[in-house]
C-alpha cells in the first residue's frame, strides 16, 4: 500500500486535478458495464492500461502488482462460469458456448474495472479523494474519521514490519510451530498498540481543544476545462467505437 501511495505522489499526473481523473475513471467504468460486450471491456482494457502506462508514466512493477491479486482471482473463478451440469445420465460437468462466452465476458469486465481503479489509484493520493469528496458533500466527519484510519494504517503497517523483521532476526519463524506462535504475538501486540494510538491520538485532540472539526489543508489542484473535455471524451469514444464494432 505504502509503494502504491508514494507511486501516486510521483505520477506525471499527480498535479492534475482529481475531479477530472475521478469522471474519466467513472466514465470508463460505466463503459465497461454498461457498453455492448466485450468489445466495450476489452477497449477499456487496453485504453486505462496505456493511460496508466504512457499518459501517466505509472510504473510498470507497480501496475502488475495491482493487478496481479484481483487478475488471479478472476482467472481462477470465472471458468467455473463455462460449466453447466447435465442431468440426462447422473450428473456430469460440461461445457457450454454460452458459458464461455459469460466467463470471457465476466473476465474483460474485471480486468477492465481493476485496471480503470488501479489507473485512479497510482495517480491520485487518497488525501486528495478524500478532499475532493469533502467539497462536493461528504460530511466533514467521514471525511476527518477517513483521513486518521488512513494514517494509522500506515503506522500500524510500519510496525507490523518492525515487528516481524524483529521476530525473524530471533528465528521466529524457523518453524511452522514458531511461526504460528509469533504469528500471534505479533497481532497481540498490532491490537494493543492500535488501541493505546487511538487513546493517545483521542488524549492529543483533545488537549488542543478539539471541537469536532479537523482544519486540513486542501492542496489538491484543480481540474483545467482541457482535462474535463478529455475525461468526457475518452469514455464516450470507447462507447461510440465499441457500438460501431458490435
Amino acid at each position: 500500500m505504502q509503494a502504491f501511495d508514494r507511486a501516486a505522489h510521483r505520477s506525471r499526473w499527480r498535479l492534475r486535478g482529481a475531479g477530472g481523473k475521478t469522471v474519466l475513471v467513472v466514465g470508463l467504468l460505466t463503459v465497461t458495464l454498461a457498453g455492448p460486450a466485450p468489445w466495450s471491456a476489452a477497449l477499456t482494457l487496453t485504453a486505462a492500461l496505456a493511460l496508466a502506462l504512457f499518459a501517466a508514466r505509472c510504473e510498470a512493477r507497480l501496475l502488475i502488482a495491482f493487478l496481479a491479486v484481483p487478475a488471479g482471482f478472476l482467472l481462477a473463478s470465472t471458468p467455473l462460469l463455462a460449466v453447466s451440469i447435465a442431468w440426462e445420465e447422473g450428473p456430469a460437468l460440461r461445457w457450454s458456448p454460452e458459458g464461455l462466452s459469460l466467463a470471457a465476458t465476466v473476465l474483460l469486465r474485471g480486468l477492465a474495472g481493476t485496471a480503470c481503479l488501479a489507473l485512479l489509484a497510482l495517480t491520485t493520493p487518497v488525501t486528495d479523494l478524500i478532499c475532493l469528496f469533502r467539497r462536493i458533500g461528504l460530511p466533514a466527519p467521514v471525511a476527518e474519521t477517513a483521513l486518521l484510519v488512513y494514517r494509522m494504517v500506515f503506522l500500524l503497517a510500519d510496525t507490523a514490519l518492525a515487528g516481524v523483521r524483529a521476530q525473524t532476526a530471533r528465528l521466529g519463524y524457523g518453524t511452522t510451530r514458531h511461526a504460528m506462535r509469533s504469528s500471534i504475538r505479533l497481532t497481540a501486540a498490532l491490537l494493543l498498540r492500535a488501541l493505546d494510538r487511538a487513546e493517545r491520538l483521542q488524549r492529543g485532540l483533545a488537549l488542543r481543544g478539539f471541537d469536532g472539526a479537523l482544519t486540513v489543508a486542501d492542496g489538491a489542484a484543480t481540474t483545467a476545462p482541457a482535462e474535463w473535455a478529455l475525461a468526457a471524451a475518452i469514455p464516450a469514444t470507447i462507447a461510440l467505437i465499441a457500438w460501431l464494432a458490435t
